[in-house]
């Protein structure tokens, strides 16, 4: 089993670029935001050139996170062969079909070469975004990413591409590939569940705060957890658990920067060790007891839980676990704690921002 973890926005494009270079038989990527800036239009220039050579080339682009994605580029991709999926815009001719659709987004950030390398993580295409630190993980091997390629296959259908070129993606079990690989396990969140307690990803953060024995660390760009999910961090404070959570000590949403503020002083209170990044850091992550990891594309707040299409995957491998922790033991050693005298400190004007932001988190 090969696999990289990558912690730079940077880095992770660049071993995208490589892979797609190297494509023979398919490209499929899936992305929220993905725009064809100066970065953006080196991905589209590989792409045209992979379709004109034969590659089947299919990308989903989230038809709001990527709504700047200009229709020359797309133009030039299906000219040249390439499928484009427009996930869920908002369509003239079917317009309060599509408005009622709006607020489900499709934040999976996925890209399968061949059927045989994969990469999942929270890396999004924006020039603003290269040097942020994020968290996107590469593997490599038909059966590992198996799943991955089977959920593009469905995402596709769902966001409206033809059923027929994809039946072959449609392939195979999860119950036969849990069976045969049971290190990794996928977790592809959607908003279409009946009830909002099926937040599969939401229910690996309850799950492992029951079940840890010594600590959990968590790192998020975005920490809005709901009441319940605030719950089990506390019950876990109280049997002893260390929680640790690593936060930017700045985001690049101001509203929910505001909003965040109540929360992280909530916890702090309540025992958690709360670290802030110097710098945007936009990876997701969990470790349970060095036994247990998981990245994805899932932030902490109702909209990843519950709205919107997501895609995770957990790992009890022991090297992989221990990587995951190298790298957020080493974004804490340049972070600095958390502090309530000096931390998210709010005017009257930036504390009604904040409320603000909390009743308009599962919008935002």
């Amino acid at each position: 089993m090969q696999w990289q973890f990558y912690t730079r926005t940077g880095d992770a494009w660049e071993a995208m670029r490589a892979a797609l270079t190297q494509a023979h038989d398919s490209i499929y990527l899936e992305s929220y935001i993905f725009l064809d800036d100066d970065v953006g239009r080196a991905f589209v220039d590989i792409l045209v050139r992979k379709a004109q050579q034969g590659v089947d080339v299919r990308l989903i682009l989230d038809g709001l996170g990527s709504f700047w994605f200009s229709v020359h580029s797309i133009q030039r991709l299906r000219a040249a062969g390439a499928r484009v999926v427009s996930f869920q815009s908002l369509a003239y001719r079917r317009f309060f079909k599509s408005l009622r659709r709006l607020n489900n987004r499709n934040h999976r950030k996925i890209l399968i070469v061949d059927k045989r390398v994969g990469f999942i993580g929270g890396v999004n295409v924006r020039k603003e975004y290269r040097e942020w630190l994020d968290l996107h993980l590469r593997l490599e091997g038909s059966e590992l990413i198996e799943p991955m390629v089977r959920s593009f296959g469905q995402t596709w259908v769902i966001g409206g591409g033809e059923r027929r070129g994809v039946r072959h993606l449609l392939r195979g079990s999860s119950v036969q590939w849990r069976r045969r690989v049971q290190h990794l396990r996928y977790v592809f969140d959607h908003p279409y569940r009946r009830f909002r307690e099926n937040s599969q990803v939401r229910r690996e953060y309850i799950a492992a705060c029951r079940r840890a024995k010594q600590s959990i660390t968590i790192a998020t760009p975005y920490f809005l957890p709901d009441k319940k999910l605030l719950a089990a961090f506390a019950a876990a404070m109280e049997r002893g658990i260390h929680l640790r959570i690593l936060v930017p000590g700045q985001i690049d949403v101001a509203i929910l920067h505001e909003a965040m503020g109540r929360t992280i002083r909530k916890v702090h209170e309540l025992g958690a060790s709360v670290y802030l990044l110097p710098t945007m850091m936009h990876g997701k992550a969990l470790v349970m007891d060095a036994t247990y990891g998981m990245i994805g594309s899932s932030n902490i707040d109702p909209r990843s839980f519950f709205s919107n299409h997501e895609a995770n995957i957990t790992f009890t491998k022991p090297e992989m676990v221990k990587d995951l922790i190298k790298i957020l033991e080493k974004w804490r050693h340049v972070a600095a704690p958390f502090r309530p005298s000096r931390d998210f400190k709010s005017t009257l004007a930036q504390w009604v921002l904040g409320l603000v932001g909390r009743l308009l988190t599962p919008l935002l």
